[in-house]
């Protein structure tokens, strides 16, 4: 999810992370099937942010690698 492109929309597949941090994704609106749209980023790259739900959510790189997505059409 670390090389989502600004504006696209792309839906969650899987979540390849740790108990707690599932929660706390889920917690977010961030489950398997959710569709989420990536925002413009940083001048850094890190963090990412997301819109979902009506919120913009901004997650780190190394978590991001973690979750696997596909473009939603």
């Amino acid at each position: 999810m670390d090389r989502c492109e600004p504006y696209a929309d792309y839906t969650i597949l899987r979540l390849r992370v740790k108990e707690q941090e599932r929660r706390a994704l889920l917690a977010l609106g961030f489950g398997e099937g959710a569709v989420v749209r990536r925002v413009p980023t940083a001048p850094s790259g890190d963090p990412i942010a997301f819109w979902n739900r009506g919120a913009t959510v901004a997650l780190r790189k190394s978590l991001l690698r973690r979750i696997d997505t596909a473009p939603t059409r």
